[in-house]
């Protein structure tokens, strides 16, 4: 029975099927699947008008990952967000299970997110690791927010506002947090899974 476990995990290793190790690894290990699907690994971020997918709606979404970041913006192109994600193997996030995810999933019913998903809130908390994004970018020295110094989530919700009044560079401004806050998962999640990896090979 192992050495069929064995035979069928090295089958979709080969050929490349991150949904098989989706079925069978428990949800907290999904993050041993990122040094093999590195390249189709999905950092998303998103930005809204509120903290609860009921009295809000979401103004944009940054995809980072397979060589390219791409910003999609209400009104603009967010309705593509579907087929962006679409190649990716696995999906990393900062407390995306509690609030990216379901608030996609909310306004966008029939979105498919790639198979597994690794929280990097969760990933850091088991190394110790509290705190919000920022302040754990901060204490690990990772990460670039040139440009966006200081702005945070409630600023993101006046700027989405302020942009829509027709403040010039409110947009551009929220579109290089959302940025920020979407490119800096990938040095983190780097830093998890190198001291996860050390944790349980000792």
């Amino acid at each position: 029975m192992i050495k069929d476990e064995l035979r069928q995990s090295d089958a979709a290793f080969q050929r490349g099927d991150p949904e098989y190790f989706a079925r069978v690894l428990p949800a907290r290990e999904y993050w041993r699947l990122y040094p093999d699907f590195r390249g189709r690994t999905a950092f998303l971020d998103i930005e809204t008008t509120s903290f609860t997918p009921h009295y809000g709606i979401v103004t944009c979404v940054t995809v980072h990952g397979g060589g390219s970041t791409r910003t999609l913006v209400q009104g603009e192109d967010l309705e593509e967000i579907g087929s962006v994600l679409r190649p990716f193997a696995l999906l990393v996030t900062f407390n995306g299970s509690q609030f990216d995810v379901p608030f996609l999933t909310a306004h966008f019913p029939q979105i498919r997110f790639p198979p597994a998903h690794a929280d990097l809130r969760w990933l850091l908390h088991r190394q110790g690791l509290r705190g919000g994004l920022k302040s754990i970018e901060a204490r690990l020295r990772l990460g670039d927010r040139s440009g966006v110094e200081g702005v945070d989530g409630l600023e993101a919700i006046h700027l989405w506002y302020q942009h829509c009044r027709g403040v010039k560079g409110a947009l551009e401004r929220l579109v290089a947090y959302n940025r920020a806050d979407t490119v800096n998962l990938e040095p983190l999640m780097e830093y998890a899974v190198r001291q996860l990896t050390r944790t349980f090979s000792q």
